[in-house]
């Protein structure tokens, strides 16, 4: 675990921030040449990334405070609460949270500008999971977004220092007894990103109708987070209770609904673009 990548003084660099910072810069670059490769403006991706970027760590923020980490704020003064939620260098970002005001705020954009909303959407999706490949990488240096624990021979486990993040949350809950050994969410997440980015890429020529690579990274990320949560140490609360909701976290949830909104969106532009296909 390696939080601070460099410190001079005054100035410190996190590496859950340089990894954020890399992976988006990459992300935006390679949006910027399969928009070029379609005849679309390069520079509209760049703008759209900006807007896309600035909510999507405005969502992530607000998820992870008021959803994720409502029993630690419930009941606590207003101040108080605004006051974690600027303080985003104590930690928190949820990346479901991020998708869910991204996703919006990039189609309002695209719709002001009078650009192909799917056609945009499509070239975003590969880098979206791109970028959050490297993201993970940043939250495993950082120790945050860590497994549950497993056994100390597990091929996916990893054990952590005593001063790192998931020590002292299984130190708090009391169940330290020797090595600290979890599964190695972070590392999983980011390989799962890439084979999404790369699965994305390889379809992206086969596409039959704008907006399928969009909605299909949906599926494929809704999938695999709602599985990943299950190895998640982290995620101990859920926003949702009653019945048999409070068995699933809040990403969870979000997840089940992405992936039944993707297959009812596929449907609905795969009819559009037929019925425009018989038009012609």
């Amino acid at each position: 675990m390696h939080p601070t990548i460099f410190r001079l003084g005054p100035i410190t660099i996190a590496s859950y921030g340089l990894m954020i910072a890399t992976g988006l810069l990459i992300a935006v670059w390679v949006g910027a040449v399969r928009a070029k490769k379609l005849g679309e403006d390069p520079m509209a991706v760049l703008d759209l990334s900006i807007w896309v970027a600035l909510s999507g760590i405005l969502g992530a923020r607000i998820m992870y405070v008021f959803i994720q980490g409502w029993q630690e704020i419930r009941g606590q003064p207003f101040v108080d609460t605004m006051k974690q939620f600027i303080n985003i260098r104590g930690g928190g970002l949820s990346f479901t949270g991020g998708l869910v005001l991204a996703v919006p705020v990039g189609i309002l954009y695209l719709r002001r500008k009078k650009l192909p909303v799917w056609q945009f959407a499509d070239i975003a999706a590969p880098s979206l999971a791109l970028g959050m490949s490297f993201a993970r990488i940043g939250c495993f240096l950082n120790g945050c977004c860590f497994g549950i624990r497993c056994d100390l021979d597990s091929f996916f486990g990893l054990e952590f220092a005593p001063e790192s993040i998931p020590y002292e949350h299984y130190y708090r809950l009391g169940d330290v007894h020797g090595p600290v050994v979890v599964y190695a969410t972070q590392l999983m997440s980011s390989f799962n990103a890439l084979v999404i980015f790369l699965a994305l890429t390889l379809f992206f020529r086969h596409r039959r109708f704008r907006g399928q690579v969009f909605w299909l990274f949906v599926l494929l990320y809704g999938v695999i987070r709602f599985s990943m949560d299950f190895l998640r140490g982290d995620m101990t609360d859920s926003f949702f209770g009653g019945l048999f909701l409070d068995r699933f976290t809040t990403a969870q949830m979000v997840c089940f609904v992405g992936v039944i909104l993707s297959i009812i969106m596929q449907i609905v532009l795969w009819k559009r673009h037929t019925r425009e296909a018989r038009k012609i």
